[in-house]
C-alpha cells in the first residue's frame, strides 16, 4: 500500500503510541458513544485500527471484527499484543476501503477522521455508508 499522507512519523513513534493506547482504557476513550455500542453480537469494522485495543476489546465483547491498518508496524504489533484474538487484519485505509466486502453493523474510526482532508471525508463519509447495514452505527 502507498504511504498514507496522515500517517507519516506514526511508525517512527510505535512504542510511545503503543504506551499511550494502553494507558487510556477503552471504556474512558469511549464514554460518549459506549451507551451505542450493539448489544448482540455482530460484524464490527476498526477503521484505522492502530495497535488493535479497540477492535480486541470489540472482539472480547463478542463481536466479529476487522481491523483495517495502513501501518504494517502497527498491523504486527497488534498481531503480537493481541495474539489469541479473532480480529481479521487489513491493509487498507480511508477514503477508499478499497480491499473489504460485505457490510457492517458497526464502524468504529476512532482517532482517525482527523487525519483525512474536507474532500477526503466526504469520500470516506459515503464509503462508510455504503458499509453500513441499514439501521448500522459509525463512531
Amino acid at each position: 500500500m502507498p504511504l498514507i499522507p496522515g500517517t507519516t512519523g506514526y511508525a517512527e513513534r510505535l512504542q510511545a503510541f503503543t504506551e499511550a493506547t494502553l494507558a487510556l482504557p477503552f471504556e474512558v476513550l469511549h464514554q460518549d458513544f459506549l451507551p451505542y455500542f450493539p448489544e448482540a453480537a455482530c460484524r464490527v469494522l476498526d477503521v484505522g485500527a492502530g495497535i488493535g485495543r479497540d477492535a480486541h476489546t470489540c472482539w472480547e465483547m463478542g463481536h466479529t471484527v476487522i481491523a483495517v491498518e495502513p501501518l504494517e508496524a502497527f498491523r504486527k504489533a497488534g498481531q503480537v499484543l493481541f495474539p489469541t484474538s479473532g480480529i481479521r487484519w487489513k491493509d487498507d485505509a480511508l477514503p477508499s476501503l478499497s480491499s473489504l466486502e460485505g457490510l457492517f453493523e458497526m464502524v468504529l474510526a476512532s482517532g482517525v477522521w482527523h487525519h483525512l482532508r474536507l474532500e477526503e471525508q466526504a469520500d470516506a463519509l459515503k464509503r462508510v455508508a455504503d458499509l453500513l447495514v441499514a439501521g448500522g452505527r459509525f463512531f
